[in-house]
């Protein structure tokens, strides 16, 4: 294999990054609180995903709990239009954090959009890393979201990093794993991109294992088609750099899209809850 100097290795990073960014945009959206009928407030970051056809919003639990307290809302992409959540949350409480929630057709297919939903073999089995592999993240940060005129204005952030040791008063790393994350060190991709910020407001981003290095290393060409999710991102740790985030192991789920499948009579109801 040909080494890689210092000095390619940031080239390759900007490289990964960009295209990773081209390619899992089509999957995000902000999510939103409702403050009043002409306001809102971002409040975390979701994914979409299809099982069987179903499509769902997928995010962490502590940020679907929410919808308790106020309406939720999600986004597509390239479209102005917000959606509120209309079906039960299908939780996984803590240490897993995470939630499903079922995307009506007649909402994805209501507009003109550019959203994709990830399918589901593009979920590793396990969290499995090549050392050193690049992991990547795409998420809505609450510095990046303003309301403006009814309408909200939000910048994603993309951020490429590895894999760290998880501080153990943070986590269990059973079910969780460390990511770098500092702001103060963070290098831009371009004169464009915006400084790395505060991560609140991610909560809910897929990690990505790009699988960059395990390609390099077997001799092979590398494309964005070929990461798989890898985990969920649930809080930082700002002393010790460190985004923690929940393993794919545990996130089980073709079981919650049987659970959905069980409880669709129960659509419409917005505020109940379905641990699993």
């Amino acid at each position: 294999m040909e080494y890689i100097t210092e000095s390619d290795w940031v080239v390759i990073n900007k490289d990964v990054n960009l295209k990773m960014l081209e390619y899992v945009k089509h999957f995000v959206t902000p999510i939103s609180k409702v403050i009043d009928h002409n306001t809102g407030e971002h409040f975390g970051t979701g994914s979409y995903l299809e099982i069987e056809k179903t499509k769902y919003l997928i995010t962490n639990d502590h940020v679907a709990r929410e919808i308790n307290n106020s309406p939720l809302t999600y986004q597509f992409l390239d479209n102005e239009d917000i959606f509120k959540f209309t079906n039960p949350i299908l939780a996984k409480p803590d240490p897993i954090d995470l939630a499903l929630v079922k995307i009506e057709y007649s909402a994805w297919d209501s507009c003109k959009h550019n959203s994709l939903a990830i399918p589901i073999g593009c979920f590793a089995l396990n969290h499995e890393l090549m050392e050193g592999e690049l992991l990547f993240i795409l998420g809505f940060a609450f510095e990046n979201s303003k309301f403006y005129y009814n309408y909200l204005n939000t910048h994603s952030t993309p951020y490429l990093t590895q894999e760290i040791k998880l501080p153990e008063k943070f986590g269990d790393p059973k079910f969780h794993f460390g990511l770098y994350y500092n702001p103060d060190r963070a290098i831009k991709v371009n004169e464009k991109s915006k400084d790395l910020p505060i991560p609140f407001g991610m909560s809910g981003s897929l990690v990505w294992n790009t699988r960059y290095v395990e390609k390099y290393n077997m001799g092979k060409s590398w494309a964005p088609s070929d990461s798989r999710v890898t985990g969920i991102l649930r809080k930082w740790s700002s002393g010790d750099a460190c985004l923690h985030a929940t393993k794919v192991d545990y996130f089980d789920l073709l079981n919650i899209h049987d659970a959905s499948n069980n409880i669709t009579t129960k659509k419409g109801i917005e505020n109940d809850n379905y641990n699993l």
